[in-house]
Parts: C-alpha cells; structure tokens; sequence
C-alpha cells in the first residue's frame, strides 16, 4: 500500500460495512467514506484543475472529515 488513501479505498472495497470512522456522535462504514473521497477528488480535479500527484496543504480542527481529504 503507497498511501493512506489506497489503503481505505482498498478497506472500502473488501470491507464495505465495517467502521471506518467514529467521531461526533457518529459512524462512518468504510463504504460511505470511500464515496466521500471519491466525489471530493472528482470535484478537486474538474473544479480546481488538481491531478494525480499535485499537493494539498489541509488547515482544519481535528475531525472526522479529515480523513475524506
């Protein structure tokens, strides 16, 4: 596995159902958040021109939604 993001899309795939992520009360199966990081590198790439290898600085709080970008 090269990176944290093949790694849960791989758990997405082989494990759909499972828990991903707990936080703020609620859950996250691995599916759900694979769908969301899908969708969020669909939208990086045709509304920010962003591809494959390009770098992201990420300022946030620490939450669950971290783990989408």
């Amino acid at each position: 596995m090269s990176n944290l993001a093949l790694y849960l899309l791989n758990r997405a795939r082989s494990n759909p159902a499972n828990p991903a992520i707990t936080g703020n009360g609620q859950t996250t199966s691995f599916a759900e958040l694979g769908d969301r990081m899908l969708r969020l590198a669909s939208a990086m790439r045709n509304r920010l021109g962003l591809a494959c290898g390009d770098r992201v600085l990420i300022c946030m709080e620490n939450q669950p939604e971290f783990f989408e970008l």
